[in-house]
């Protein structure tokens, strides 16, 4: 996780110990505190985290973190349901802070995805994304699978 950084999720996992089976359907009884550095607990900002996935992800719930949540060395985020027989293990969590050019990079791909500009790896070859100046090159993307232009997983920032 990143150190003072929004829009990060953090994942729980509800247990239902009665059934011995995942807890799905359970996200308005379930809170969260955060410890920030050992400091006294405090309530999460998100009151309620989101249900994963009920079917292919059952038990699993996502909290939405803000930056000032994560402005800390070490969280320890403790989650907790109001159904009984529901447990969910503390999270402990050591945030990693973001150099300028991380931030710069971030900054530059998301903007880049809200824009919703396509890349036509159809053809098998590297697509080179650009800043805005469309000269500075800032990323390349190859295709894993380049019969069928398939992105998976190769990025190179410049």
């Amino acid at each position: 996780m990143y150190k003072n950084t929004a829009d990060q999720k953090l994942r729980v996992y509800a247990h239902n110990t009665g059934t011995d089976s995942p807890a799905t359907g359970d996200a308005a009884n379930i809170t969260a505190q955060i410890s920030k550095d050992g400091g006294a607990c405090a309530p999460s900002d998100d009151a309620n985290p989101t249900e994963l996935d009920a079917t292919n992800a059952p038990g699993v719930y996502l909290f939405d973190l803000s930056a000032a949540e994560t402005d800390a060395d070490q969280l320890v985020v403790c989650a907790q349901s109001s159904t009984a027989n529901v447990h969910i293990e503390p999270a402990f969590i050591d945030t990693v802070a973001l150099t300028a050019s991380d931030v710069a990079i971030l900054t530059k791909l998301r903007k880049w995805l809200t824009n919703s500009r396509q890349v036509d790896a159809t053809d098998g070859n590297k697509e080179t994304i650009f800043d805005d100046d469309d000269e500075t090159p800032y990323a390349t993307i190859t295709p894993s699978e380049p019969e069928t232009g398939t992105v998976k997983e190769t990025v190179a920032f410049a």
